[in-house]
């Protein structure tokens, strides 16, 4: 770790040391102001990249199993809420800082109105004077309706397959932490912060559900000293949520890790729920990279051998998701409780002592956290940093050392006389024109091979969203026609709500099952799509360029075989290498991101405006049936009759509604995700390839016309000279050197 700081920081002083001698230079005799923009920009935009660049680790696992604890265990603090339940949605991200500080990211209003008003589709018991324009939270009367509406809910509409219901969920919540969250959103803002001793003001938001429901994540700021401010921890909340949109958000976050923690309990072990979520991360093509961290509870566990049977069994278990997991069983309670310095209340003072008689329970949970924390930092470390450290140091080499190559050689034509010059002068020109020709050609071929790539990838992404039934939209669009409702186990609620209160808890279900559908089975797929596409797009482009290598090599080689004849000093390549161009580091620097596969159904009015009005014919036919004496069936008759013209009617809703998604999504993924990537990715792979041709002799041929006049200039201006070579050269080694100890350590 320490290495790698130094490294970074190293780094980083060169680069600002190599820009600030470009104006220098610029002050030179004939040097124009165009001359060393090429390498200003490589410089700026390494310090802009190491900035910005983030390696991720997100903490998932089942509700209940540590998650927080072992984060905090990890940080060496009780910053996070333990046990923050099972209807906290949002996800807690961390990096160390300066200071203690907690960034708040609320919903807006509007995000708000419409997740309520989404909610309230179907819902019986809300009177308002004008439907079509929809819920204002903010409005006093409007609040105080959907609260009377809310306590005529029976328990049949606030619990589905044994938990809660979603719809019921959001609005309570929305209902009960508004007048808290209305003071802190009175501007309109949706950043709020606590810092120092305010900091710990944000736990009331992750353990309350009622605040929570307003939030969209939580960042926290800490003193660390183990992780560096490039580096975010994720407390993502529990992979078992009943709550599919949940699921959704951590499927959001997991796209963008770089590695994953999946806690299990020692309680507990791997459960069904583990096996469905795990197999979830495997569909997206992410479990690689998993480590696995059995947490062990002490209390739990009478003896060693006892929690080293629940290990073997637990290594069984995964070993049928994945043929080669890294686990740690460890008690990450014990692991903050001996945390130095960390104050304990008097009750965890006790529990701590009394673990600490167990001296196999203990020394065993001591080597895992150990050997857990240590393959941790090198996955950190060895992995995506490096990689992103040999990138950076390998640019700035190449700036370097083409600042180096310049300044020397315009050191030599200050001493040489007229012929000499106009020699090298002419080897060089006819270098550029070499280098110009090579350049044209590299650009061409990458340009043709990008719009075959483009049409490829549009010819299998329509594909992919097609409409036929092997698509992700067929599958949904069979899912919601096979879609069975059991009328009859609906009577209860009918006799006790009427056909409202029905139709209301049918939609309620139906929605609950095809949101869980969605996020268990279509965004793993849409997700492992999408990975398999960016893997085509890094393939296709290395595959046409990696040719081209050879030739750069021959150009350059050429160049300084007759530098040397011409009694010159070639430019120091210091083994210059192949640069892979990541496309995990193209996606990070250009700012470009997965799509939100956010298939929240925005289903029509007219669904409920539908099933109202045949549930009214149904009713007038009933009564004129009466008027005529005529025998009636059966009295429920015509509110099975009107439910299942509703159902119907919601159904060919839900698959209008997915199809124009689809459509949408299909247009982004198209060309504000693969096609732009794709964009981005030729263009750094040509940078790659042309950065060693740049022009190491800007503005020499000026000089070369004008090498006799100014003698007392040129005297002045190699004085300068001499210094500059020194610092150029001298960048250029210690980079050098660096691109040597990343290389050793790797």
């Amino acid at each position: 770790m320490e290495l790698n700081k130094a490294i970074t920081e190293d780094l980083k002083r060169l680069n600002d040391d190599l820009q600030a001698l470009f104006p220098e230079l610029r002050k030179l005799p004939h040097t124009g102001e165009a001359a060393f923009s090429d390498w200003e920009k490589i410089c700026t935009s390494i310090r802009k990249q190491m900035a910005e660049e983030t390696i991720r680790v997100a903490v998932v696992g089942a509700i209940k199993s540590g998650k927080s604890t072992l984060v905090n265990a990890l940080l060496g603090g009780d910053y996070l809420k333990r046990g923050a339940g099972v209807i906290t949605s949002i996800v807690t991200r961390i990096r160390s800082g300066s200071r203690l500080k907690a960034v708040l990211n609320f919903k807006s209003w509007e995000e708000i109105n419409q997740e309520i008003e989404q909610a309230l589709l179907f819902f019986p018991y809300l009177k308002r004077s004008n439907e079509n324009r929809g819920f204002e939270i903010r409005q006093k009367e409007a609040r105080a309706a959907l609260k009377k509406g809310l306590q005529t809910l029976g328990s049949e509409h606030l619990i589905t397959n044994e938990t809660r219901t979603t719809q019921s969920v959001i609005l309570f919540s929305y209902i009960d932490g508004y007048d808290r969250v209305s003071d802190l959103l009175v501007t309109g803002k949706t950043l709020v912060e606590y810092e120092d001793a305010d900091f710990e003001k944000h736990r009331e938001f992750v353990g309350n559900e009622s605040l929570a429901v307003f939030l969209k994540d939580i960042s926290l700021e800490i003193r660390n000293e183990r992780f560096e401010p490039h580096v975010e921890v994720a407390d993502c909340q529990g992979s078992d949520s009943p709550n599919p949109l949940h699921i959704a958000m951590i499927q959001d976050y997991l796209t963008k890790t770089h590695l994953i923690v999946y806690v299990i309990s020692s309680r507990t072990g791997l459960r069904q729920a583990d096996i469905k979520f795990l197999s979830m991360i495997k569909k997206m093509g992410i479990l690689e990279n998993t480590l696995f961290v059995i947490n062990s509870d002490f209390g739990e566990h009478d003896s060693i051998d006892n929690l080293k049977e629940l290990i073997a069994k637990a290594e069984k278990d995964i070993l049928l998701i994945t043929s080669t997991p890294e686990i740690f069983t460890f008690s990450a309670l014990y692991a903050l409780f001996s945390t130095k310095g960390l104050p304990l209340s008097a009750k965890d003072r006790s529990r701590l002592a009394q673990w600490r008689k167990d001296k196999f329970l203990t020394s065993f949970s001591k080597d895992e956290t150990i050997r857990f924390e240590v393959s941790l930092m090198d996955h950190i470390q060895r992995g995506r940093y490096r990689l992103l450290i040999q990138n950076h140091a390998e640019r700035l080499r190449i700036a370097a050392s083409g600042t180096a190559h310049w300044i020397q050689v315009h050191q030599d034509i200050l001493t040489k006389d007229a012929t000499a010059v106009a020699g090298i002068v002419d080897n060089i020109r006819k270098h550029q024109h070499r280098v110009e020709q090579i350049k044209s050609i590299i650009k061409t071929t990458l340009d043709g091979a990008l719009t075959k790539l483009k049409q490829e990838l549009k010819v299998e992404i329509d594909r992919f969203f097609y409409t036929r039934s092997s698509s992700i939209v067929g599958k949904l669009n069979a899912y919601i026609r096979d879609h069975q409702v059991d009328y009859k186990g609906y009577e209860g609620i009918i006799a006790s709500s009427g056909f409202a209160g029905a139709m209301y808890q049918i939609f309620t279900d139906f929605k609950q099952a095809l949101d869980q559908f969605i996020a268990e089975s279509i965004n793993p797929e849409v997700i492992r799509f999408l990975r398999t596409a960016e893997d085509q797009i890094q393939s296709h482009l290395e595959t046409i360029s990696s040719p081209f290598e050879a030739m750069v090599k021959d150009a350059l080689a050429e160049y300084n075989r007759s530098m040397i004849s011409l009694g010159m000093s070639p430019p120091d390549e210091g083994r210059p290498k192949w640069q892979k161009t990541d496309i995990q580091w193209v996606k990070e620097i250009s700012g470009i991101k997965i799509p939100q596969a956010d298939i929240s159904m925005r289903y029509s009015a007219r669904i409920k405006t539908d099933a109202v009005m045949h549930f009214s014919i149904f009713s007038i036919l009933e009564w004129v049936a009466r008027v005529l004496k005529k025998e009636l069936k059966n009295t429920r008759n015509k509110e099975f009759r009107a439910l299942e013209k509703g159902v119907f009617r919601m159904k060919r809703e839900t698959e209008k509604s997915i199809g124009l998604h689809f459509m949408d999504y299909r247009e982004n993924v198209k060309f504000q995700y693969l096609f732009k990537l794709a964009d981005h990715m030729s263009t750094q792979v040509y940078d790659v390839l042309v950065n060693r041709f740049q022009d190491y002799a800007s503005n020499l041929t000026l000089l070369g016309e004008q090498v006799t006049v100014g003698k007392a200039d040129h005297a002045r201006a190699l004085e300068k000279i001499g210094i500059y070579k020194e610092k150029a050269e001298e960048i250029t080694r210690s980079v050098n050197r660096i691109r040597g100890m990343i290389e050793t350590v790797n």
